[in-house]
């Protein structure tokens, strides 16, 4: 007999460990794959950021630059040399206040790849740069727009090359870049606590120049491998001393060696971090570098801490029930006390309705006895809030709660229940048959902050952090949606995309606060004369999308009644703001490139034509 029960015993522990560890490893991937999104879309969004200033910029200066550089093809040297004072003269303002932003390198190209002009380094010129190059290599064969990382003789920088043409003709290029600590800073604005960037040894020893390397970076051993970090980079990241406990850890090590970003858990002097270990490839398609982006906070202890916890009170409950069970479950007492020291609400049903419950339960709806509570409740079910996907006290074709959960066993139940407090939880509901009895618990399992947490990660990546409304990524997911519907079922709808004018002027003048602060007023405004079918955006820095059910002509006079209503209003600081509209409509076989181009053309169109007016294209 005590073989048997210790078997069954060892079954029980086994099993309930099983269970709570998959939940473990379930909840630890799902939250490493939404740190590595989060890190991914910050990498986007810093791109993204750059490259619409700079898609601007290249709008606003290409005619002039393509004209000079046109010139210079061919020409003697002196001619050249006229050519690169008046470029200078034109565009050394604009390179010197980009360099605020982060901008390290403005390069322009002649037809041969040769370079015409560096403004960072305007005595340096005519070498046939593009032997060295596999970006301006690639840029010359497609005559196409290339973006990346690149490493090069002086920095490893992101670069941003525009193709130029001439009367139709390709006559050069011209790159924007932006060195990688400018990057990181930018991400840093959109996710995570600290960022570091460690770059392969071999990428850098075999392409920059050597007393460069030494003068701006350091050099990082880790395990067999060496790396190199920014100096002043370094000294604005984690304490040394931990990066130095990180560097020595076998699964960081390990993360190094690999093509896919990871996340690496770990604890230092009691508390619980997390690094996510990314992976950066440059223009060529290879790694020669890893984004180390530090979290001050961890699910590790979390779920580490409820394992445990869980494990102690499963082994603890399973070693009183075995008891129990031997003696024939001859003492309630001990029973009692049992199921008392779970935190979760147990209840003990006969089928007829509630024997017993424990302390947990009691103190939840604050009553001191069981006897009090069943005088004023028939059943628990009184206490559930009916809400969709909800258990409620009767479910699909009328079937009592505690019936339809057994019929549906695969199913996640839960409830939504108010404590004496007026505080609503949510729990998830199991029923386990009691052995030799007709009995059964009801577990109520408090899922609230696990549910709160999930949605923080999703609202995190669906929606932009100043304005609380849709960011890019989530836009882009349903004009794709929108997209597919016209063309199975001919749906018509139209795009509308929109920018404030001179913002950057309110930015300069009253700070990047202030321009924070209209950003918001103008998405609240903006939000009070949509519709809950129209989808609205913020598509990056100052511009906004709508996508609206409606043909052009409505959503012109849409865009028209926002234009005035904006023009109207008196924002922070008693400013007034005005806005340029582009508006367009689904054309059979657009594509979501397409038809944002289409629209993007035309706020370009009524910026062209004074802004604060509305530009539209069928």
């Amino acid at each position: 007999m005590i073989r048997y029960y210790l078997f069954i015993f060892i079954m029980y522990e086994f099993l309930f460990a099983a269970y709570f560890y998959n939940i473990y490893l379930t909840n630890k991937t799902e939250y490493h794959q939404e740190s590595i999104k989060l890190v991914q879309n910050s990498l986007e969004s810093a791109v993204n950021a750059y490259e619409m200033t700079y898609d601007d910029a290249y709008a606003r200066h290409s005619d002039k630059i393509a004209k000079l550089v046109y010139e210079a093809n061919g020409a003697s040297k002196e001619k050249r040399d006229e050519i690169r004072e008046i470029l200078l003269n034109e565009f050394m303002d604009f390179f010197n206040y980009e360099k605020l932003n982060g901008l390290s390198g403005f390069h322009i190209f002649d037809k041969e790849g040769r370079s015409l002009l560096r403004f960072h380094k305007p005595y340096a010129h005519d070498d046939k740069i593009i032997k060295q190059r596999y970006s301006l290599q690639k840029l010359y064969k497609t005559f196409s727009f290339q973006k990346g990382f690149e490493i090069g003789v002086f920095q490893d920088s992101y670069r941003f090359q525009y193709p130029l043409f001439y009367d139709g003709d390709f006559i050069g290029s011209y790159e924007y870049s932006v060195d990688s600590q400018s990057l990181i800073h930018e991400m840093q604005n959109f996710y995570g606590d600290a960022y570091q960037a460690l770059f392969g040894a071999d990428c850098l020893e075999n392409l920059i120049q050597n007393k460069r390397i030494k003068k701006f970076y350091n050099k990082v051993k880790i395990g067999t491998d060496i790396f190199y970090m920014k100096k002043d980079h370094d000294a604005k990241s984690i304490e040394k001393e931990r990066f130095r406990y990180i560097q020595q850890l076998d699964s960081f090590k390990n993360a190094l060696k690999q093509t896919k970003p990871s996340v690496i858990d770990y604890s230092f002097k009691g508390s619980h971090y997390a690094v996510v270990v990314y992976p950066i490839e440059d223009i060529e398609g290879k790694i020669f570098a890893y984004i180390l982006v530090h979290l001050n906070s961890s699910l590790l202890e979390h779920f580490k801490d409820t394992f445990i916890l869980e494990m102690f009170f499963i082994t603890l409950f399973g070693c009183m029930l075995g008891f129990f069970v031997y003696k024939e479950l001859q003492n309630r007492r001990y029973f009692k006390e049992l199921i008392d020291l779970q935190h979760d609400l147990i209840v003990v049903n006969d089928g007829k309705g509630i024997v017993d419950t424990n302390r947990a339960f009691l103190d939840f709806f604050c009553y001191d006895n069981l006897e009090k509570y069943k005088s004023e409740h028939d059943c628990i079910c009184d206490m559930f809030i009916e809400v969709d996907g909800y258990l409620a006290k009767h479910n699909g074709n009328g079937m009592d709660w505690i019936e339809y959960v057994k019929e549906h066993p695969n199913e996640e139940h839960k409830v939504k229940m108010l404590n004496c407090k007026k505080q609503e939880r949510i729990f998830s509901v199991e029923i386990e048959k009691i052995e030799d009895s007709h009995k059964f618990f009801i577990l109520f399992r408090d899922i609230t902050k696990d549910l709160l947490l999930k949605q923080e990660l999703e609202k995190r990546a669906n929606f932009d952090t100043l304005t609380q409304i849709f960011n890019r990524n989530r836009f882009e997911f349903f004009l794709q949606q929108e997209l597919q519907k016209a063309e199975r079922y001919g749906n018509v709808f139209s795009l509308l995309m929109f920018d404030i004018d001179h913002f950057k002027r309110i930015n300069d003048t009253y700070g990047h606060d202030v321009g924070d602060i209209i950003l918001k007023e103008l998405t609240a405004l903006i939000k009070q004369h949509t519709r809950d079918v129209d989808i609205f955006a913020r598509w990056g820095g100052e511009e906004f999308m709508i996508i609206t059910q409606t043909n052009i002509y409505q959503t012109e006079m849409f865009a028209e009644k926002l234009r005035f209503v904006i023009e109207k209003a008196t924002f922070h600081n008693n400013l007034s703001v005005t806005c340029s509209f582009g508006v367009t409509q689904y054309r059979k076989g657009d594509t979501l490139d397409s038809i944002v181009k289409r629209c993007d053309n035309m706020l370009y169109s009524a910026k062209e034509s004074g802004r604060n007016c509305v530009a539209s294209l069928k």
